[in-house]
């Protein structure tokens, strides 16, 4: 079972990254309609950040840990069930979640940031998050639900922990230095 597998391993990467690519170009594309639907569930999660600030909460820490848990069950989402509709589950998750960056980075170059600078916001974690969300669709196509969910704790906690500390910490510590760069320059 195992080198069938492997043989077809390269087969799903490739699907589940085309996926995820035609998705991100069709949220680029589309990104005004896409975001007038995502408007009230962003506008909850701009709520939730500034109740956490007003609270004096150590709110890099609690972001980190809600992008990690908010990545963590998508993953088990995914895992869980991935061999449902042979696979169809997790090229949905891919396909939502690449209209979503899509969007946002369309939207973000729309409004007159510079493409280079737009991509700074996603790439740092986006390097680490969005293979391993690839992975956890690779790893949802085979195996019991047990070697399943355990697979994805061995190769996936890590990386979505990274994802989310860069994602906090390093991803806007690129930004300022970007930003005062440009107020030096200006």
């Amino acid at each position: 079972m195992v080198p069938l597998f492997k043989h077809r391993l390269p087969g799903y990467v490739a699907l589940y990254s085309a996926v995820f690519v035609i998705f991100l170009a069709v949220g680029y594309i589309l990104h005004h309609r896409i975001l007038a639907v995502l408007m009230p569930s962003v506008n909850a999660s701009v709520a939730a950040v500034g109740a956490v600030e007003k609270a004096g909460g150590n709110l890099p820490a609690i972001l980190a840990l809600a992008i990690f848990v908010k990545n963590a069950l998508v993953a088990v989402l995914v895992l869980t069930f991935g061999k449902r509709l042979f696979g169809a589950f997790p090229a949905f998750v891919l396909a939502v979640n690449a209209l979503v960056l899509g969007a946002v980075y369309g939207d973000t170059v729309s409004s007159g940031t510079p493409w280079s600078e737009a991509a700074l916001y996603f790439v740092p974690h986006g390097v680490i998050e969005i293979p391993a969300l690839v992975a956890a669709c690779v790893l949802a196509v085979r195996g019991t639900l047990k070697e399943r969910l355990l697979n994805g704790a061995k190769y996936l906690a890590v990386p979505l922990a990274l994802a989310a500390l860069v994602e906090v910490y390093v991803t806007p510590a690129l930004l300022e230095i970007v930003w005062a760069a440009k107020r030096i320059a200006a």
